[in-house]
């Protein structure tokens, strides 16, 4: 059963990831300042909450209709929210799911301090796990191919394996984006993850903890 709470976003977030891996000292100098959610980042939040809502129901868990306390719910999240859960469904079963977890919060604090997040959905059959991702924006299309917030996902989703990650050749990761009518696959050898946090994202996250490393500005 997924426990309905209120998220406590990380210093390092993965959501970030492609950030402060890129300029290591953004994390803290960002973390001076209040957030202030504008108006697509609160549609985005209202959508996902309507997602959890609905793949839960098809997976016939607990759950509570949010619809009414949505600021901007209207009929396109309607639309896309059923597309996503449709997705979600017809994907566990293609893929032989045993296990599908909704909101799921994982953890990847050997190779980023502090580090966890909460994954859309993570599904696992007896061969490989795959992670899925619902982004609601429409005007920037999201890549899943090397993508750091989904590698960060992906390395929660092993630990959750615990020794069954042995026997793990790789794993999947997508981002439905159904505003932008997208649907980005990519599959990534374990050994090549495993690699990347541990040669890459350890030492970057740690400058980024610290708050140091060098500035650099960019698009990210």
């Amino acid at each position: 059963m997924i426990e309905h709470t209120e998220r406590k976003h990380a210093l390092l977030a993965p959501s970030a990831a492609h950030r402060w891996m890129e300029c290591p000292p953004s994390a803290k100098l960002c973390e001076q300042y209040e957030e202030k959610p504008s108006k697509f980042a609160q549609q985005g939040t209202d959508a996902h909450e309507l997602c959890q809502f609905k793949v839960e129901q098809i997976l016939g868990l607990p759950t509570e209709d949010p619809r009414s306390k949505l600021q901007y719910f209207d009929n396109d999240m309607e639309i896309y929210t059923d597309q996503y859960a449709m997705y979600v469904d017809t994907t566990a079963m293609r893929m032989g799911a045993t296990e599908v977890l909704v909101e799921q919060k994982v953890d990847f604090s050997e190779y980023v301090p502090d580090g966890y997040g909460h994954c859309d959905c993570l599904m696992y059959s007896d061969t490989k796990p795959k992670v899925i991702d619902f982004k609601y924006g429409n005007g920037v299309f999201v890549d899943a191919r090397y993508n750091p917030q989904m590698m960060c996902y992906a390395l929660g989703a092993l630990k959750i394996l615990g020794d069954k990650a042995d026997s793990i050749n790789d794993i999947s990761m997508e981002i439905f984006q159904p505003r932008m009518h997208s649907i980005s696959y990519f599959s990534m050898q374990k050994d090549e993850l495993l690699e990347w946090a541990e040669n890459e994202l350890k030492e970057k996250a740690q400058l980024a903890y610290n708050g140091e490393g060098k500035l650099n500005a960019g698009q990210h």
